[in-house]
């Protein structure tokens, strides 16, 4: 895992400086060696750059830009090819020959034997730049699911891409100018949904994406190559064929294995599959707190001890927190509401001299364990009742049907419900708004309209698979995979991600549908591969997920320093954000 940059364009005499301020703005993600490599291309300056984390190859054979002799082709890479080993054996046994026993290598071999078509068969985390010398020309992906980031931006005739957002600012490709729709975006889900970020004229590739960057022409080229389909029915033996396969490749590594062990079901069955592997030794790491509500310590201390090499309990103190949160905010890239605890732990893990781990992100949202999953068809039901009455009945009585409802956003999503003809991405969008659009309009009356949190028509004719969909296209893309990424790199510290692996998301959507929901168990089709050995007590219990005490430490600990923020005119100034409405809000909470 490493960080990457570059860019192609007319020649220009500054491409070393530009190339120097790409890679030093991402230095944090690559501590163990930096590379660039500039081509002059007819009047075209082609300048790849990296930044290496070394887990697999430790040697200098494998550092980066890579360079394929036998086509010309360069490539910058970041991430992790799972199956290489065998994509290896393969490309071997087509005639080719390998110099190292890297992943990279294998990528460049692969692209030279399958073209654009060998991101079908890599199985992985990844996003990487090849430069085609042949076909003058720059092939660009990220993985199935956006673990790891790509961004970029076309401009002036230059074409220039980077790991992190900041990276394109610190080379001066473009102007500090916030984009209002990212603001209002933010606002409304808690993140800046891609393909937008945070500052204008910078862009970020979709989950499964691939970009050409023709050099002569100057044209980009984006399309999608997979796009996740159930097939022939499967049954839970397929399922955990499936787990075992995933955990197994995720384990490939040259240092040792950390595990983010949070005391829930999805890192306790990370912790379960792979001690029964006995193909590597993990190191669970947990994080607690004194506000017992809070704190899953005691479940993960049960399986730590049980299933890991060694187990390693943090407890944060509101303090603590507070004195790390300028960092935080440093490293944070774009704006997000769910980063803190990403930062803290892998602060925490880094320190400790691991560098690579597995967490149980996508549990979640690949066998559903969300609310949404049962919420969200209830929700439609409630729809399609009112779809047929006229609008303005509908606006007349909506008020009155949501005063039945809490008080607060829950109150107001009632309303919305009612009021408006619904599909299932606009009612997943519903269930993700932290504030509705009158709410945002308040606080930001210069921006423009609320955007939608997803592009993609959910297909409803299974709504566990619609909402699997939109949970990983949503809020896991755009919220916990950037936050797990940029904050672990804050660190130098890779984040592997099993459950979030293509053929085990297809196995599980190929359940009928009564296998991937139970009334009293979470994610049965995850708990039936792993019950046996993990106490009732810690999936019978009600969901918690990782979060920091918030709404404690906010009214009493760090109530002054939150405070404190509304006397900072002109940072809410720079974005058109109106303090007396927002204050309004905290004094509400």
């Amino acid at each position: 895992m490493c960080g990457i940059a570059g860019f192609i364009g007319k020649e220009r005499s500054d491409a070393p400086l530009m190339g120097a301020r790409l890679g030093g703005a991402l230095a944090h993600r690559g501590p163990d060696g930096e590379g660039c490599q500039t081509l002059l291309v007819g009047d075209q300056h082609v300048t790849l750059v990296h930044r290496r984390l070394a887990i697999l190859d430790l040697t200098s054979a494998a550092a980066q830009p890579m360079h394929d002799a036998d086509t010309g082709n360069w490539v910058t890479f970041n991430g992790e090819i799972y199956n290489y080993r065998a994509l290896k054996r393969d490309l071997e046994n087509r005639g080719y020959v390998f110099k190292t026993h890297s992943d990279t290598e294998v990528l460049l071999k692969a692209y030279a034997e399958f073209g654009d078509a060998c991101v079908h068969r890599l199985r992985g985390m990844f996003a990487f730049a090849i430069w085609d010398a042949r076909r003058r020309r720059a092939f660009c992906a990220v993985d199935r699911f956006s673990i790891k980031p790509f961004y970029y931006t076309h401009r002036d005739g230059t074409f220039t891409f980077a790991s992190e957002v900041r990276a394109l600012l610190h080379a001066g490709v473009v102007p500090r100018a916030i984009d209002e729709y990212a603001c209002v975006s933010f606002f409304s889900y808690g993140s800046v949904q891609a393909p937008r970020t945070i500052v204008q004229h910078v862009l970020a590739l979709l989950p499964a994406q691939t970009l050409v960057l023709d050099a002569d022409t100057n044209t980009v080229t984006i399309d999608t190559y997979w796009t996740p389909q159930a097939g022939k029915e499967t049954a839970y033996e397929d399922v955990n064929t499936a787990l075992n396969a995933s955990v197994t490749e995720h384990l490939v590594s040259d240092v040792p294995l950390g595990l983010f062990l949070s005391g829930g079901v999805d890192s306790s069955a990370l912790a379960v599959l792979t001690h029964r592997t006995q193909a590597a030794d993990l190191h669970a790491f947990n994080i607690s707190f004194d506000e017992r509500a809070y704190s899953e310590g005691a479940y993960a201390r049960q399986i730590g001890e049980r299933f890991c090499s060694s187990y390693t309990e943090i407890v944060l103190s509101a303090s603590e927190v507070s004195a790390m949160l300028s960092d935080t905010l440093k490293a944070m890239d774009q704006p997000t509401i769910d980063g803190v605890n990403a930062y803290a732990i892998s602060k925490a893990v880094r320190a400790r001299g691991i560098k690579a781990v597995l967490s149980g992100q996508g549990g979640d949202e690949v066998f559903g364990g969300y609310p949404n999953f049962s919420r969200l068809p209830k929700w439609a039901g409630v729809a399609t009742l009112h779809r047929h009455v006229p609008s303005k009945a509908r606006a007349l009585y909506a008020p009155l049907v949501a005063r039945m409802a809490p008080i607060g956003a829950a109150r107001d999503k009632v309303a919305q419900l009612v009021a408006q003809r619904h599909s299932m991405d606009s009612l997943y969008a519903l269930s993700r708004q932290l504030f509705t659009p009158d709410a945002i309009a308040d606080s930001l009356p210069n921006a423009p309209c609320t955007m939608t949190l997803i592009d993609e028509r959910a297909d409803a004719s299974s709504f566990f698979n619609a909402v699997s969909l939109m949970e990983m296209r949503g809020y896991l893309a755009n919220t916990l995979l950037r936050d797990g990424d940029v904050m672990s790199m804050a660190h130098g510290l890779e984040v592997r991600v099993p459950f979030l692996d293509h053929r085990l998301v297809e196995t599980v959507w190929s359940l009928p549908e009564h296998a991937k929901m139970h009334a009293t168990l979470p994610k049965p089709a995850l708990l039936q591969a792993v019950k046996d050995d993990l106490p009732p007590e810690l999936y019978l219990r009600k969901k918690m997920g990782f979060t920091f005490p918030w709404d404690m430490w906010l009214r009493n600990e760090l109530a002054e320093e939150l405070h404190s923020t509304f006397d900072d005119t002109p940072s809410a100034e720079a974005i058109g954000l109106s303090l007396h409405t927002t204050g309004k809000l905290y004094s509400d909470f």
